[in-house]
């Protein structure tokens, strides 16, 4: 056993040679890409072993296989990008394939690095359960769709230089990783503050008569005599953000368009609007149509500001996309663009995570997430909530002033999350000690026009929400009172303390007034609670032409609360019969408990055999 820095690691190579390829998971997916895989391997291996006349007949066949296993994988890569990383070629095999069947090179994946400007835009389905984020990379001349396996980078926006690694077929990546550095679009255009320029744009397809009036659609947005998207701007933001802005149309496209074609539907309107709008005034685009046949989604929207280009030129500006049949009433209208506007801003989505009888699991766990699950903001599902205090620290809207960061213990007070004052309105305290996930702690009050319309519970007291390695660039509502189903009631209610069974960290939400909260936060030395280690071995389905051997990297992560002492694991091999197995070394390999040191990995690297 060595040490390298604070963590333990131990160092092992497993070698096992077959005769036949590896067995993948057992899903419909992964079995046809193991399948296609296998046909094309134990051809090459035929021609491998083969005369020179044999050859001709076998590159025909394999001609064939290599076409079917293209169509798969194309389709892999967009449904199931997980797998299709896990089942794409190493870059050795794919050059030994490409140099015995020369014809191959457009029927096979690629592996590489690629990098540009992106566009991102995010789906959200109608009943807001669950979402599609589509992103697409302007790289070298092309335009390449980019699938996450994992999900995106945080931080990813229209107009970010992106980086992906993967595998690509066709004009489509998989990624398995990604990074993100600044925009080059100018900042200046796509303030989150200030007055936001908004051109609304109603437009209908032959045939379909509009179910929404103009003017309708003008208090949703603009209206002062009732809620309104400039309304709530203006609530949410301290009066640091407004819509200003009109409305045009109905305007009657030449085609029906489907679901998908979004960007289509969006190139139609501004070209029909282009005589009434002069588009490099306006940063905020919103476009609202009626329901597509077969459309599940209620709305979507780009990530920040992308090119939009109009007979005025090009300019820069977020694009919306409201579907009419779910603005049937002016709160629906104003709830829908507050969600779709969020995104144009530049937020993602308001989750929760559940832990099933606790609020939260062990450093690391992800518990159940739900996409929409956050019940008070309107990133989450539909409501009229403010944006939650990460979201408006993003935006600007939340100075870093009125943010305290607690690492030790002490009675702390927040003012009303409504409030337009210098006083701090948010906690970020650190849940334990050595670790890098936090939770901020809001104090909701039913103040004015958006508040006022939430459930009661959330004015009992903390409102906490959650940011660890699993959070990205969502918010993580947090349940207080696991006891019930509902997620109506998360609050920490004044007069009850939560102790971190994980961590050594417990809050008390203390004495609730109009005027604000106390919290009283304690770091003490924290109680054992042991937990089940979980075992990640990589690569998951590896394949290689027969008898050749394979290298595995395994990963060990002691999930033991931090309190717990380290947790020694005796390493061994398993494998099919006839194969063979080298480990090394075999001495049991110490773990620290998960949140210790660098996180409780106990890292079982590769190394070559």
């Amino acid at each position: 056993m060595n040490s390298c820095g604070n963590a333990f690691l131990s160092r092992v190579a497993i070698v096992l040679i077959s005769t036949v390829p590896l067995v993948a998971q057992h899903s419909p997916n992964a079995e046809n890409a193991r399948s296609s895989n296998t046909s094309l391997l134990r051809l090459y291996a035929q021609y491998l072993n083969a005369s020179p006349a044999q050859k001709p007949a076998l590159r025909t066949q394999a001609a064939a296989i290599l076409a079917q296993r293209a169509a798969l994988f194309g389709a892999l890569i967009q449904n199931d990008p997980h797998t299709a990383l896990q089942f794409a070629f190493s870059q050795d095999l794919l050059d030994a394939l490409l140099q015995a069947f020369p014809d191959s090179a457009p029927l096979l994946e690629s592996r590489g690095v690629w990098q540009g400007q992106a566009d991102v835009w995010v789906l959200d389905a109608a009943d807001m359960r669950n979402s599609k984020t589509a992103i697409q990379l302007n790289a070298a001349q092309e335009r390449l769709d980019v699938v996450f396996a994992d999900g995106p980078p945080k931080g990813l926006r229209c107009g970010s230089v992106l980086t992906v690694r993967g595998v690509r077929r066709g004009t489509t990546v998989a990624a398995d990783g990604g990074t993100v550095s600044s925009s080059t679009l100018p900042a200046a255009t796509c303030s989150t503050t200030g007055s936001q320029n908004t051109a609304v744009l109603l437009v209908t397809f032959p045939g379909v008569t509009p179910s929404l009036t103009p003017s309708a659609v003008y208090n949703m947005m603009f209206g002062a005599g009732n809620r309104s998207l400039d309304g709530y701007w203006r609530d949410v933001s301290y009066g640091k953000t407004s819509a200003t802005g009109n409305v045009f149309g109905w305007y009657t496209l030449p085609n029906s368009y489907t679901c998908d074609q979004y960007s289509s539907i969006q190139s139609a309107a501004i070209a029909a609007a282009d005589n009434d709008v002069y588009f490099p005034n306006y940063t905020r685009i919103f476009i609202v149509f009626p329901k597509p046949a077969n459309c599940t989604y209620g709305g979507l929207g780009t990530v920040g500001c992308t090119s939009v280009t109009s007979a005025d030129g090009a300019s820069n500006a977020s694009v919306a996309w409201l579907i009419a049949d779910y603005l049937g009433s002016n709160d629906q209208g104003v709830e829908m663009a507050a969600h779709e506007g969020g995104h144009n801003l530049g937020l993602n989505h308001s989750r929760s995570r559940d832990f099933g009888a606790d609020t939260l699991g062990a450093l690391g766990a992800l518990g159940t997430v739900s996409e929409y699950g956050d019940n008070f903001s309107p990133m989450g599902y539909y409501n009229l909530g403010h944006y939650a205090a990460q979201q408006k620290y993003q935006l600007g809207w939340l100075p870093a002033a009125n943010v305290q960061t607690i690492q030790s213990g002490g009675a702390f007070s927040i003012a009303p999350f409504e409030w337009n004052t210098a006083a701090v309105q948010a906690l970020k305290v650190q849940r334990g000690t050595g670790n890098d996930d936090w939770l901020w702690i809001e104090y909701r009050q039913p103040i004015g026009n958006y508040e006022s319309t939430l459930s009661s519970q959330i004015f009992s007291g903390a409102t906490i929400r959650y940011v660890d390695s699993n959070t990205g660039a969502y918010t993580d509502l947090l349940d207080y009172t696991p006891q019930t189903s509902s997620w109506s009631d998360p609050d920490l209610s004044a007069g009850l303390t939560w102790v971190d069974p994980y961590t050594n960290v417990s809050i008390a939400s203390q004495n609730a007034t109009s005027n604000g909260l106390t919290v009283s936060v304690n770091y003490g030395a924290g109680t054992c609670t042991p937990g089940n280690p979980t075992v990640a071995v990589s690569p998951a389905n590896p394949t290689v032409v027969a008898g050749n051997s394979v290298n595995y990297s395994v990963t060990i992560t002691n999930t033991d609360s931090a309190a717990c002492p380290s947790t020694a694991f005796s390493l061994g091999t398993s494998q099919p019969s006839g194969w063979t197995a080298t480990l090394s070394p075999t001495s049991a390999t110490a773990c620290v408990p998960v949140g210790v040191l660098d996180g409780g990995a106990c890292d079982i690297v590769r190394v070559a055999p």
